[in-house]
Formats: C-alpha cells, structure tokens, sequence
C-alpha cells in the first residue's frame, strides 16, 4: 500500500492534488445540560446535518459514486474526536473545530508506520500493535443519543444525498430498513421516526425537516497483544448485538478500510446504509468530559479524566461543598481524597470526624490529634462567644433582647479584663443573668486556660465528648479554623444536627468563608432529612454550598433539587472494589463521576472491619520501629506486591 497523504498544512491534508481539512472537535458536555437543552442540541445537530453541501452534478442514480459529493468522517477515538471532510466551511452544533497539530498522530498514534503493516487474516498489525476492524454490518432499529461511544472507538463516515435524490430514494428506504432516533434518555416521550413512512419522510424533506445520508461505521479496536484484541473483539461484538445491531470483523477488504481510516482520504462507501439526519445526529461524537481545568482527579463513566476545584476561582458565590448519600456508598472516601490530594498540594485541614473514618489519613500527612480540652477565650470574636454560650442554652431562654445585652456584656468584659479566662466570663455574666452558669456544668471538664495550638492538620473526634458539648465545640472550632492561614478545608462528618440553634451564625460562616480562603465540607447520609422542613440548619448549608456530591439516595425531587437530578442520583452504582459513582453539580455543571483508588488511597480510606484488623495486626508486629506513613507505605507494598498476610 502507498501512503496516500503527500502533504500536511496545519489543517489542510493534501490528499494528491485534493485538498482536504482535518480538526479535533471540542464538543460540549452533554452532562452539563438540562433535558432540553440536550434536546436543543440534538435538534442542532440535525439542523447542522441538513445544512452541510452537496454537488447537485452526476447524480441521476440512486448510489453516490466514491467522488461524487462531499464527505465528512467523525473519529471518537480515547475521548477525543476529530473531524475530516473536503468541506471547508461545515461546522456541526455543539462542537468548535480545533486544528490537529498532526493528523496522523491523531489517527494512528505514529508517524512513520507505513511500511511497517503487517495484514492478517482479520487484523492487521501496525509496528507492534494489533488492530481490528469491526463493520456495524446491521444497523439497529433505534439508536440512542450517544449510545455509540458507550461501546469503544469508532469512526462514522458519510455524504448527503441532493433533495431530488433523496425524494427519489424516499420510498426505497422504507422497505431497506425501519430507522428511529431514540432520545428516550432525553425526554420520556414515544422517539420520531426517521422513516416511519414513505410519506412522512418526504413530506419532511420537502420541507427541509430531514436529509437523506449514505452512512457508513467501523469500531476501531488496538491492543498490544493478539489475546487482548480478540478479547475486545469479542466485548464489542456483545455490545453491538445488545443494541440489537450486528457486527463484521473486516477480513478481505482490510487494505480497503485501512485506506478510508487516514485523514483525508475519501471513504469507500461500500457498506453503507440509508439514514437520516435525526439517524445520523445519534452517531456524531460528544467526547469532551470537563468539570474544572485542573484539581483533584477524577474520571467520566468512559474512563477519561475529569478535575474538580474545590477552590475553583470562577466558583458562584463560596468554596463550600455538600457530599451526601446512604451509608457505604463511598461518601467518606471521596471526602478524603479531596482532602488528601488538596494537603499534598499545601492546603490546610481540620476534619471533625464521627467513627474516626479520617483518623489514619490525619495520621499519614502528619497531621495533629486534638486535645480534648480547648480555651474557647482562645479567640476574643464577641460574635462567636455569644453563638458558643447559645448553643449552650435552651433555645428559648433568653429573648432578642437578653441576647443582644449578652453580645453587649461580652463585648464590655473583653475590653475590661486583660486575662481573658472563660470562669472570668462566666462570672461577669452571671452577675447580670442570675443562674446562667448553671448551663455549662457539663462543659468545665473540657475547659483550659491555656491556648490551644493552631496546626496545619487537625483532626478532632467527636466520640471522644457527650452529645450537650459537642455544638459548642464546633462553634469554636470554626473561629480554630478561620484562624489558620492560607487556604484552608474544615470538613465536617455527618453533626450538624447539633447546630440547629446557631443556624443564623452557621450561615453567616458559611457565607463568609472565602473571604478566609476557606472551604467548608459537610458530609450527611440523607439529603431529603437534611432539606426537610425541620431542619434549619439543613437548608441554611445546602443553599450556601457551590460543590454538591450526590451519591446514590432515594431521595425525591424537592424545589432544591429537580425530578431530573433526582433521576440521576438514583441511577447511580458504586461497585465494590472497582470505583464509587456520584453526581457532581455546581452552579453550571450537572455530571455523573466516578472515583477510582489507588492501593494507598484504598487503605487509608476503607473503615472495612477485616482490612483493618489486618492493618493492625500489622502495625502491632512493625508499628515501634516506624512512623505511620512509612508502615503504611510497607504495609501496601507488602499486600499489593507480595500477596498480603493472609494467614500469617
């Protein structure tokens, strides 16, 4: 075979003396969208479909000669796609053209491989690595919006038909073959068919609706090995017949294909198949996955990478995150690797935990166990002294007006006194609310004059104090961390029930956090509890957080969340062992991730009863000689490389 490119010009591909464009297309996210605006796009691409060019010369039969009309080639290739065609002018909804800097490269993955192809009976081999091609021989009878990148690479060529052409072949199509676009994943309504009949169709190219396509698609399947290529081989197979479409691997006419897959060159249109522009449009590739530019790494349901930033610049309103879902459906894990990715990159942390879930990642990053006792006249803010002494109080007990002469006491005895002591505050409180002091009974065993260090990580583990301490703990450990410096996480575990009564001061933090640099995290099992009417404190950090992470609920559409998110948060499976799946939103963002660990990530994170009794086994035998981040280090070599302790 004779490579068939003789020039390059950035996006121009000279094809002997044709020439010939090749673009990366950066389509939209279609996850982003609503259900109408993915059905505006869909309708977009239609339109896009019937508007591209076609020669009105040479076409009195029904079959298009190889030359005859402009074609367009779509690859969707490792989550990128790309675009060539001999038509200079044709742009497609939802997609920006982007020169390739080589589309060989592109393609192939080399430059000099030519005369390195080795043909086979059914694959070919190219410098090292096996190749096949799979026809989509038998097209289904109803295609999905996207359905076909679920499936594996592949790139789809086709021409349009002139009108009179098509009017021709109208009735001629309806007894090849009955095609539906099915956008049932879109809307929940009955799909249009494409070539529901010989009248309807033409009535719709008449009037502009439809265009008739001849339209052609291989699966592109690359590996490294013979066996890891008939092992694709046979899982693309599976997936083309469960789509009730079928597959044929190329054999004799590999050369062929191989020839019509290079940038530029002109498709052989030899098995191609009638369709329409509402057809069609379910095939064209939306490859781009996209939440942030850059954070912490996660990836879309295809494998590719997708980054969420937390401190996103372009962030609405604040920083702050929710992450929500039922018990073991991998909340906790994501939280921590949030936290652990952010600490490496020198963001600091508090994490107040319920069940010490967070206790060995504090313990690896070196971070600090929290004192049980704490001085809350470590920080002379009269604001939060007033919301530490309420949450200490009935709710009820003292009116707007009692509150606002306590704010005035405080403010009058920090000014007064010197030597700050919280037994001193108390006392000058007392003289002017008779038995006040009797609500902070249980508090002194947790009291201590002396300032507490501020630390870069710390960890603090609400078990350690009865139910009554623990809002006052948070109210102080909130001004703890806005007096860290620099951009700080202060991630919460499923407590806020504690702070219904300070959900006025709750909100005024959470509004005022990234004033800080600050980003609050709250974790909570059930989002509709949390969004109920009788919690406050619920709605107050909902409404105040920009990141929210949904992991599977069966919770219900609320006026805070629509039917359609409510769909998507139910549709999500977290597999054990593999990844945890969750539906990421902010204000413009709408996507479906998935979090996969690393060893080390699995075991500083998992709260598995047997994993870690086995890590403690461990830890008993080496834990005097080590630091913990150099055993756990150990300890995963030990499991992943060495086959584990299993029975020693």
């Amino acid at each position: 075979m004779q490579f068939p490119i003789t020039k390059i010009e950035n996006e121009k591909v000279f094809i002997q003396d044709k020439i010939t464009y090749f673009h990366r297309t950066k389509s939209v996210d279609l996850e982003h969208l609503s259900l109408e605006g993915m059905e505006n796009i869909f309708e977009g691409v239609k339109n896009s479909l019937n508007y591209l060019k076609n020669n009105d010369e040479g076409l009195s039969k029904l079959t298009l000669s190889k030359d005859s009309n402009y074609f367009y080639k779509f690859y969707s290739l490792g989550g990128q796609s790309f675009l060539s065609t001999d038509d200079s002018s044709c742009e497609f909804q939802g997609h920006k053209n982007i020169i390739s800097p080589d589309p060989v490269s592109a393609v192939f993955s080399e430059n000099d491989f030519w005369g390195a192809v080795e043909f086979e009976k059914d694959h070919f081999v190219l410098n090292g690595t096996f190749w096949r091609f799979i026809n989509l021989y038998e097209v289904p009878g109803k295609i999905s919006f996207q359905q076909l990148g679920g499936i594996g690479d592949y790139f789809l060529c086709f021409r349009k038909y002139p009108v009179e052409e098509a009017k021709k072949l109208s009735g001629r199509v309806r007894n090849i073959n009955q095609l539906t676009s099915d956008q049932s994943y879109i809307r929940n309504i009955a799909s249009e068919s494409a070539f529901r009949d010989s009248e309807g169709i033409l009535e719709k190219l008449i009037h502009g609706e439809e265009n008739l396509f001849d339209f052609c698609l291989w699966f592109v399947i690359r590996q490294d090995t013979k066996e890891a290529l008939d092992h694709e081989t046979r899982r693309i197979l599976s997936m083309i017949s469960r789509i009730d479409g079928k597959g044929l691997m190329e054999t004799v006419a590999l050369s062929t294909i191989l020839e019509s897959y290079v940038p530029g060159v002109t498709p052989d249109f030899k098995r191609s198949h009638f369709g329409t522009s509402s057809y069609l449009s379910c095939m064209i590739p939306f490859t781009t996955n996209e939440i942030h530019p850059d954070g912490v790494e996660f990836h879309a349901i295809d494998g590719s990478s997708v980054f969420i930033d937390i401190f996103n610049p372009y962030a609405a309103l604040n920083f702050n995150g929710l992450i929500t879902g039922k018990s073991g459906s991998g909340k906790s894990v994501v939280a921590q690797k949030i936290l652990l990715d952010s600490l490496h990159k020198g963001v600091k942390g508090l994490i107040l935990d319920k069940g010490q879930s967070f206790r060995k990642l504090t313990l690896y990053t070196g971070g600090n166990i929290f004192s049980e006792k704490f001085n809350p006249l470590q920080f002379n803010n009269p604001h939060y002294l007033k919301a530490f002494l309420m949450s200490l109080v009935p709710e009820n007990e003292f009116s707007i007006k009692d509150q606002g002469r306590m704010f005035a006491l405080i403010k009058d005895y920090l000014l007064k006194n010197e030597n700050h002591t919280f037994s001193g505050l108390i006392f000058y409180l007392s003289q002017s609310f008779k038995g006040i002091e009797h609500y902070f009974n249980e508090l002194w065993d947790f009291v201590t004059d002396s300032k507490v260090h501020i630390t870069d990580i710390t960890y603090v583990d609400t078990a350690l104090y009865p139910k009554q301490i623990i809002a006052p703990l948070i109210i102080y450990l909130i001004e703890y961390f806005k007096n860290i410096e620099g951009k700080k996480i202060f991630l919460f575990d499923e407590c806020w029930e504690y702070l219904e009564k300070n959900s006025d001061y709750i909100e005024e933090c959470f509004r005022t956090f990234r004033k800080h640099n600050a980003s609050a995290i709250a974790i909570t099992q059930d989002v509709g509890d949390f969004l109920s009417n009788q919690s406050k404190v619920g709605q107050v950090i909902y409404n105040n957080t920009n990141h929210k992470f949904f992991f599977y609920q069966d919770t219900t559409s609320t006026n805070l969340i629509s039917e359609e998110d409510s769909e998507r948060i139910k549709s999500l499976r977290s597999v054990h062992g593999s990844h945890s799946e969750f539906f990421y939103k902010d204000d413009s963002v709408r996507k479906t991730v998935r979090y996969y660990a690393t060893p080390t990530e699995y075991e500083l994170f998992t709260t598995k009863k047997e994993d870690n009794l086995k890590l403690e086994k461990y830890d008993s035998v080496y834990g005097d000689f080590m630091d913990f981040k150099t055993l756990m280090d150990r300890w995963v070599d030990f499991k992943y490389e060495h086959g584990g302790m299993n029975d020693h």
